[in-house]
């Protein structure tokens, strides 16, 4: 007879229905059972709380003889031994506070109250009192551990919730309806030079506000009504293009221009309890670009028309990004199939804003001739599989399929950084002029001293006029598709520095295909492939 699957602990036998119930039960206990903070290490074992449940209703029957014998008439021999189920499971929890009612329904209503009860008559009724008393210690066992799981639960959530926010590069301030500050991180305090007068942080965020001397973009007071601050507690939402520019002094004379967004919190009923701010220091980025305005040329305004195109994209998602998904990811297998879309769209964000800066800088460092390699032997296969983890979430947006074929070792002696780039540049650009649903296929050969990368897409192709123009700065054959058209610039510049070379090769009817040759481990001294 085959073997027989159950599906749940009703299709057991009876013996399997009871090891499954036992084992239930078992870990439920176990789920339960806690170790108070204030007890030093080597009494945290879980037992030592079953051991304590039992010595304190020792002592409670002890007390409550004392007490019958002094106090005439005693007319509550329970209480004590009900106390003790209540502080039990306070401090360790369900399992030790059932243990404790049973040992106070032993010794109170078997050894204590029988002999009582026959001394006054009324044995009939003692079974009864005993019964209520269980029943009564099962339930304050079950909702104080209940209650106090809770509570731990919820201090731990806040320990996380307070390692997000002092991770987070940005400046955070949390603070209540009235706008009392509950919690400034460190990059904040270090931006506005509080932690010279840590005495501040107790003044409400108003008076906070009025004493960095705040003002809008253009040096102007702020009226009361647009302050940040009384605006999210009116239940504004400032994000993005709703989000303000601000100028502000620090604590130590220092001019600060930053970017503040910000949203109220509420309660499970809608009711707004406090406020949140977010602070980006954009002092150094102004003040360069004040001083690239002194002299613009026609390039130089391309370049600042560019630069303010990808800063305004990194705004909107920065935050969310850097708090959001740390928030998220903290959460494990708890996150509902909302947060996990949240998620996944909080890495796609994520991962376009690193292909973004990566390019502005590597641009403004090749402009300069200030871009370095750091050479240093390497598998260009690894730089791929590191490429594709960046990419994947951008494909599978576009539900795009996304292959690679490498299946040798392929040794360079090169940046792996900046070889990483140049991968994700290409892929980037196959994902972005590919229409849904299209295959993309990375593969890379060693032919003699050379590696050979290819990125191949089954996209509508490049026309034959643009194939060497598109690795041009600023180049875009398809303005719809989006990017910054440094792309494919910095792809041939770095493997340029490597001694390589970049070309694109078209297949009419059947896509385009990016070409990259590299020097070998060993070739590089050579010369140029």
């Amino acid at each position: 007879m085959g073997a027989q699957g159950y599906t749940d602990a009703t299709d057991l036998p009876k013996g399997g229905r009871g090891v499954a119930h036992w084992r239930d039960l078992r870990q439920w206990l176990g789920a339960s059972t806690f170790t108070p903070s204030w007890l030093p290490d080597r009494w945290g074992h879980p037992l030592v709380g079953y051991l304590m449940a039992v010595l304190l209703q020792a002592a409670a029957t002890i007390v409550t003889l004392l007490l019958i014998d002094t106090v005439q008439p005693f007319l509550f021999p329970s209480l004590l031994a009900t106390f003790i189920v209540a502080l039990v499971a306070l401090t360790w929890g369900a399992g030790p506070s059932l243990l404790a009612t049973l040992v106070g329904a032993v010794l109170v209503h078997v050894l204590l109250l029988p002999p009582l009860l026959d001394h006054a008559g009324k044995r009939p009724g003692q079974p009864v009192a005993g019964a209520l008393f269980v029943v009564v210690g099962i339930s304050i066992s079950i909702a104080v551990s209940q209650t106090e799981r809770a509570r731990r639960d919820a201090r731990a959530l806040a320990g996380r919730l307070d390692a997000v926010i002092e991770a987070v590069m940005d400046g955070v301030i949390v603070y209540d309806d009235e706008a009392r500050v509950e919690r400034i991180n460190a990059p904040l305090r270090r931006l506005v030079a509080l932690d010279q007068q840590p005495a501040r942080v107790r003044q409400s965020l108003v008076e906070l506000v009025a004493l960095l001397t705040t003002r809008d973009a253009q040096g102007r007071p702020i009226p009361r009504e647009h302050e940040p601050t009384r605006r999210v507690l009116r239940g504004d939402t400032m994000t993005g293009p709703n989000s303000l520019d601000l100028r502000m002094r620090a604590l130590d004379g220092r001019e600060l221009e930053v970017s503040v967004s910000g949203a109220p919190v509420r309660d499970h009923q809608g009711n707004i309890i406090g406020g949140v701010l977010t602070v980006h220091d954009q002092t150094e980025r102004r003040r360069l670009e004040r001083r690239a305005a002194e002299a613009l040329t026609e390039r130089d305004i391309l370049r600042a028309e560019v630069i303010a195109t990808v800063s305004h994209d990194l705004r909107q998602p920065l935050t969310a990004i850097r708090a959001g998904l740390g928030l998220l990811e903290s959460a494990g297998d708890r996150l509902t199939p909302d947060e996990r879309e949240l998620l996944a769209a909080a890495r796609l964000n994520g991962e376009r804003l690193r292909v973004q800066v990566d390019d502005i800088l590597a641009a403004n460092q090749l402009e300069a001739d200030a871009l370095r390699l750091e050479r240093a032997p390497l598998d260009l296969r690894e730089v791929v599989t590191q490429a594709l983890a960046v990419v994947r979430p951008s494909f599978t947006n576009k539900d795009q399929s996304l292959d690679h074929d490498l299946p040798e070792p392929l040794p360079l002696h090169g940046d792996a950084r900046l070889l990483e780039q140049v991968v994700v540049n290409l892929l980037d650009n196959a994902t972005r002029h590919t229409p849904p649903g299209a295959r993309i296929t990375v593969s890379a050969r060693r032919a003699g001293d050379a590696v050979h990368l290819m990125v191949r897409d089954s996209g509508p192709g490049i026309p034959a006029a643009e194939l060497d123009t598109i690795f041009a700065r600023f180049h875009r054959l398809d303005h719809a598709a989006g990017g910054s058209g440094l792309g494919l610039s910095i792809v041939r510049a770095i493997v340029a520095l490597h001694g390589g070379r970049a070309w694109a090769e078209n297949h009419a009817g059947e896509g385009a295909t990016f070409r990259v040759a590299l020097p070998a481990a060993g070739a590089e001294r050579e010369g140029a492939v």
